[in-house]
């Protein structure tokens, strides 16, 4: 009786330690997934800077040229 009591426990901690590694295979695709994700919105963020610095310029441009019709 107390054999097949060990062998159910070993049993059932070889079951949750496959579903535990699942888990964890899963919480790294994911984090890989996050990476990814948070690099893209880097590259991104830095072309909406890129871009802002531009529109900044040409309302820049924009303003000293129509100030010499207002002159």
């Amino acid at each position: 009786m107390e054999l097949a009591r060990i062998k159910d426990m070993s049993t059932q901690i070889a079951t949750a330690s496959e579903e535990q590694s699942v888990v964890a295979d899963d919480v790294n695709q994911r984090m890989v997934q996050i990476d990814a994700i948070s690099a893209e919105t880097m590259v991104g963020a830095a072309q909406i800077a890129e871009t802002s610095r531009s529109l900044a310029e040409l309302a820049e441009r924009l303003h000293t040229v129509s100030a010499q019709f207002r002159a």
